[in-house]
Order: C-alpha cells, then structure tokens, then sequence
C-alpha cells in the first residue's frame, strides 16, 4: 500500500460529527454508534452504546451488519484493530 493509498483508505473511513449528525437526523436506523473513549466522557451522542476497544473483537458478531458502524474515539486515543 502506498502512502496516497494509505491517505485515501483513511479519508473514505472518516464521517465528521456534523455529517453524522446529519445523517442520524435524516435516517437514524442507519447508523450504530460506538463510543469507545476511555476516561470521562464530557459530550454523548443519543443512541451510542459503550464498548471499549479492547471488547470488539470479541463482541463482533453483536454488531449490526445492516448499519453504518461508527467508533467514536477522542483525538488523543488511537484505535489499534482498524
């Protein structure tokens, strides 16, 4: 994979919050919102659920496959299983 490739992959796999916002607002059904954030939490967004990154792997098949999964993760933290 070359670094343009690398860049593409991550641009195409991130929603900004106004997007997400957007589309929960226009079809909320569509979208599954996991917030996987360590530590306090000082915004939420209605309908997430809590897993910590460390659980998915092993709770894979108790996510939807019909829905657009989002990780809602801070800026500081780094998901390791993408």
């Amino acid at each position: 994979m070359t670094a343009l490739d690398y860049f593409k992959a991550k641009s195409e796999a991130y929603i900004s919050p106004r997007e997400l916002m957007a589309r929960i607002a226009h079809d909320p059904a569509s979208v599954f919102v996991i917030d996987v954030r360590i530590g306090p939490r000082p915004t939420r967004i209605r309908g997430a659920i809590d897993l910590p990154e460390r659980e998915i792997s092993a709770r894979l098949d108790e996510l939807p496959k019909d829905r657009l999964l989002v990780l809602y993760v801070s800026m500081s933290e780094t998901l390791h299983f993408a």
